[in-house]
């Protein structure tokens, strides 16, 4: 994402119409747009947008470094931890498994 950040304020993945704003990457030049909007007590994550340049980056360019699909995968259950730990633990194996070979 590092070399689409030339020029912009904000790199942000968005997939299926969804900003992804704790994997965006963004410029000290968003400091003082972002002070102003909480000093307005405006609390919307992308309430500063409108006054940087953002570079959106697609579902097909965020998967040239997550061809598995997990880096967005959200964690709001039990159910939903139980899932991760699994997905951690099978990437873990793998990773041991390549290593071994």
């Amino acid at each position: 994402m590092r070399k689409n950040a030339e020029g912009y304020d904000v790199v942000i993945p968005k997939l299926n119409n969804y900003f992804q704003p704790l994997h965006a990457i963004y410029s000290k030049d968003c400091i003082q747009p972002i002070k102003e909007q909480l000093h307005r007590n405006d609390l919307q994550v992308f309430g500063f947008f409108d006054r940087v340049e953002v570079k959106c980056i697609s579902a097909g360019e965020v998967k040239a470094f997550d061809p598995g699909g997990i880096a967005f995968f959200n964690i709001n259950t039990k159910d939903d931890t139980v899932e991760a730990e699994r997905i951690a633990l099978d990437l873990s194996l793998k990773k041991a498994k390549d290593f071994l070979k």
